[in-house]
């Protein structure tokens, strides 16, 4: 969605495009590489994309909490070299967070020791 206020009135838009047809822009409407930064850096910072580097065999999850029932997902991917496998799950619950061991990470289980000790 692009919000009408930034097309310009030639496309159907509210944004008045100070421009004259034909002819060079005025200088005075020449960005500096200041402002031309500055909206580089708030791309990054204010978004709602999310962007992560995946190495081979290590799986990336993204939980999305829809809220409207006419939103729209969209992604893409760059995939420098080999393939990429992309699942989307579906669920009416929310999700749980994980529950942690009594251990505080995995727990640990002895090879030799088929039964649990009492």
């Amino acid at each position: 969605y692009i919000d009408k206020e930034i097309i310009p009135d030639f496309l159907s838009g509210e944004c008045m495009c100070e421009v004259p047809e034909g002819g060079l822009v005025p200088k005075s409407l020449y960005r500096t590489a200041e402002e031309l930064e500055n909206e580089d850096l708030k791309l990054w910072t204010e978004t709602i994309y999310q962007s992560a580097s995946v190495f081979k065999g290590a799986p990336h999850e993204i939980l999305i909490q829809i809220v409207d029932a006419s939103s729209v997902i969209t992604w893409d991917f760059d995939v420098c070299k080999g393939d990429i496998v992309f699942n989307i799950y579906h669920s009416k619950r929310s999700p749980q967070p994980p529950k942690k061991d009594s251990l505080g990470a995995h727990s640990i289980t002895s090879p030799a020791s088929p039964t649990p000790a009492p």
